[in-house]
Formats: C-alpha cells, structure tokens, sequence
C-alpha cells in the first residue's frame, strides 16, 4: 500500500471524513484531498495528520539501486504535470535572474552610448 493509499484506509478505519480530518488537524480539506490521490503533500502537513490519525511517522533506508535512482531522478528535467524539485526551482531562478541582469546591462550601455 503507497502512502495515499494508508493515508485513507486509516481515515475510513476511524470512520473520518475529509473535512473532519482537516479540522482535527489543522490542513486544509484540498491538502488532505491531494494527499490521498497524489500521496504528496508538504511534511508539516503530514506530520499533522499523522497526528490527527494517531499515526507514527517512520524514515527507512532504501536499498542502494533504489538510493542511486532517486538521486538520478532528481536530476532529470521536470515532466510536465509532476512538480519540480526545489533545486530545479532555484537553479531556474538563477537562470532568469542572470537573464534579466545582462538584459538590464545591454540597455544600460546603449542609454549610455545614445547619451554620448
């Protein structure tokens, strides 16, 4: 069973709507939703509904393949659809911020060259 998955046959065991679950928590009902269809959600979010589920939240170590595919995924580009990670995130805000510098510099030289 995935994440989502144990997330909502807990809740249904407790005999628990979504909207219950969100006020007992403290999440919004669309985070508990995304929770149980995409299994994603942030950690502060899950840790209080694990909570609210009288669940204990637990870290295991992966097998070695399993460790060397998760950091070769990480590196990948996005798939549209999926969300980024934030490294990706930051590393394209770089990219723009630079961008819009060397944009900012081209104009300035060409005020300054008008201006002579």
């Amino acid at each position: 069973m995935n994440l989502a998955e144990e997330i909502r046959a807990r809740r249904e065991a407790l005999n628990m709507t979504q909207a219950s679950l969100a006020m007992r928590s403290g999440v919004s009902r669309q985070s508990i939703v995304a929770l149980e269809s995409t299994g994603e959600c942030r950690v502060s979010s899950l840790r209080r509904i694990a909570t609210a589920l009288k669940l204990e939240l637990s870290l295991t170590a992966l097998e070695q393949d399993k460790v060397s595919s998760a950091r070769a995924k990480r590196q990948q580009l996005p798939v549209p659809g999926e969300r980024p990670n934030i490294r990706q995130l930051m590393n394209q805000v770089r990219v723009r911020q630079q961008q819009r510098a060397e944009r900012s510099r081209i104009a300035v030289d060409a005020l300054i060259s008008a201006a002579s």
